[in-house]
Parts: structure tokens; sequence; C-alpha cells
């Protein structure tokens, strides 16, 4: 279910598997990818989402001033959610993995709420991956 949208990126909340998707339509300015990340850091919180999917397979960048913006935004506020997994789908770009390596990096400098990060180039692979360790509970 899309519960936001902009020309930017449209923001789902998989109930099932207690996700944020964050879809990216076009490169953000520095304040839109701010507002949009604490959008959905709110979305998050409120519906007590465990899993945050960002979905970068168009190949958007972050310049080094939004890198070091987002990980304190980041790091400011990911502690409140119960955010425990982080994926991020990428195109199959070495840049892109090491920016991505870079904020995960940055972040957990910044606070001590872990989370577990991992890289996709499918969105399938991703989901899949966001979702094991709540199904493997279940089981438990």
């Amino acid at each position: 279910m899309i519960i936001y949208k902009n020309s930017y990126c449209t923001l789902s909340y998989l109930s099932a598997d207690h996700t944020i998707l964050l879809k990216w339509l076009r490169q953000p300015t520095f304040k839109i990818l701010l507002e949009i990340y604490d959008v959905g850091i709110d979305l998050a919180m409120n519906y007590r989402v465990t899993n945050w999917i960002a979905d970068n397979s168009i190949g958007i960048h972050f310049d080094v001033s939004m890198q070091r913006a987002l990980a304190e935004l980041c790091a400011r506020r990911l502690a409140k959610t119960d955010i425990s997994r982080f994926a991020r789908v990428v195109p199959p770009d070495v840049f892109q993995e090491l920016v991505s390596h870079k904020m995960i990096h940055m972040v957990s400098q910044l606070c001590h709420h872990t989370i577990a990060f991992e890289l996709f180039t499918e969105l399938e692979d991703a989901q899949k991956w966001a979702v094991a360790q709540d199904r493997t509970q279940a089981y438990a």
C-alpha cells in the first residue's frame, strides 16, 4: 500500500512483512532527500516496521554533503524505530556499492543502534532477505 508519493519517490508499507519500501523515481535535491527520509522514519515509527528497503535501482547519487546529512539524520532518529534490517537495491555499479557501505559505516559511527545491512541488484532478493528473520522467528 503506497502511503506517501511525490515526484521523487514512493513510500509503501508492506504490512505482511512489517516493511517500508522507498522507491526512488528520480534524483532528489538535498532538501528533498532529508524530507523523504524524515517522513519515512516517521512512518516506520507509526507502523512499527522492522525492515526498510530502499530501491535505488535507477542509480541516484548522493554527493558528500547529502551523505553526511543523511547519516546524521538516520543516526539521530533510527534508535527510535524498530528497524532491524535495511536493504538497498542498486544497479550493478561499484560506485553505488562503495557509497552504500560508506553511508552505513557513517551511521554506525554516529549511533549505537545496530541494523543489519545488505546490498542487492534485484528488489525481489532484497524483499526475501529483509523478511527472512521475521519468518524464522515466527516459526521458532
